[in-house]
């Protein structure tokens, strides 16, 4: 049976600190989820990956893992070919939750944000993250980088085969030192983290039609949703509203809708914000109540950040001393073989 605790392992450089404070002793016998290149240095439980790229060139290398569970990108299996130690699972852009295996596993494009996902969906209710420092920490976006072993996907650039090579995600765009290379590192981490966030609404999983039922509600105002929702709705909003077209074929309708759609959002955020969101749930659409229920799954999960500087202020922050107390004081001795096998067998009853 699985333990509650794992920890997830990422590249940033503040993981420089706790190798020289004695990190891979003190995470010898813990649940590793470890992403990327960051399985140099740590002997893993399960190696996390979404970029197919990464796989194929580290394949070698991943060979030797006893699990490795990535994105399922259809590249991997048209072109490449892919062990039999490899778990594919499907990506998503929103946020299921425990149901992630099922559903998706938020989100397909960030192996961090893919990983947590996963950990909750297996069931962790304590989650330690190290190296998510969605930034640059003392200088280096991650802890290996310019450290001699080349870690990092190569891009080939076109002209001469293998003559220049770009080790992309590490470190600073060259030709402008204030953008990162990880792309998503030059955005606030809020937009890929607040989704984790028990306290908030951040966004719902609304499709085209459910979108146009709503606009036709608003403009009728036949249902009762619709009156509290009308509480909140300036002039200036209604005037967006009453312009937005049902059918959406030219490029300009697309902005009007989108307009729309961000209103309502906004709108809604503030409803649950005063009446608290059992209170719109009771009184808003269905799909409201699943993502309450995710959002009362978060609150029994304890995730902390090992990065006091890092950029996701989402999950309280503790540093390295703090982190090394909290698993003497409960210690645990899993193993490693069995853990795996445990892993293998949720994921596949539930894929």
């Amino acid at each position: 049976m699985l333990l509650k605790r794992c920890t997830i392992i990422g590249g940033g450089n503040s993981i420089a600190e706790g190798l020289q404070k004695g990190l891979l002793s003190a995470l010898e016998n813990e649940c590793k989820f470890v992403i990327n290149f960051a399985s140099y240095d740590f002997p893993s439980t399960a190696n996390i990956f979404v970029d197919h790229e990464y796989y194929v060139q580290e394949k070698p290398h991943l060979d030797k893992m006893g699990l490795v569970i990535g994105r399922n990108d259809p590249k991997l299996k048209r072109i490449y070919s892919v062990s039999d130690n490899v778990i594919l699972l499907n990506g998503s852009g929103y946020y299921f939750g425990k149901q992630s295996i099922e559903k998706g596993v938020y989100s397909g494009a960030l192996s961090g944000t893919f990983a947590l996902s996963l950990a909750i969906s297996l069931g962790f209710t304590e989650i330690f993250l190290l190296g998510m420092d969605f930034g640059a920490v003392n200088g280096k976006t991650h802890y290996y980088q310019d450290d001699g072993r080349n870690l990092g996907i190569v891009k080939k650039e076109s002209g001469e085969p293998g003559q220049y090579t770009n080790f992309t995600g590490v470190g600073f765009e060259p030709s402008n030192p204030l953008l990162y290379k990880t792309s998503c590192y030059n955005s606030s981490a809020e937009t890929l983290f607040n989704v984790y966030n028990p306290t908030e609404f951040v966004e719902f999983n609304f499709n085209d039609e459910q979108w146009k039922e709503l606009l036709i509600d608003l403009k009728t105002g036949k249902k009762e949703s619709v009156i509290w929702l009308e509480n909140y709705l300036s002039e200036k909003d209604w005037k967006v509203i009453s312009r937005t077209p049902q059918r959406q074929k030219e490029k300009e309708e697309y902005i009007k809708f989108y307009e729309y759609k961000k209103i309502i959002i906004e709108k809604i955020n503030l409803m649950i914000g005063d009446l608290g969101i059992a209170k719109v749930t009771e009184i808003f659409y269905p799909w409201l109540c699943e993502w309450c229920g995710i959002k009362k799954e978060l609150q029994e999960i304890k995730i902390y950040n090992v990065s006091p500087e890092s950029k996701i202020n989402v999950f309280p922050k503790i540093n390295y001393d703090t982190f090394f107390v909290m698993l003497k004081e409960n210690p645990v001795n899993i193993n490693q073989k069995e853990a795996q096998d445990e892993i293998r067998k949720i994921i596949e009853s539930r894929k």
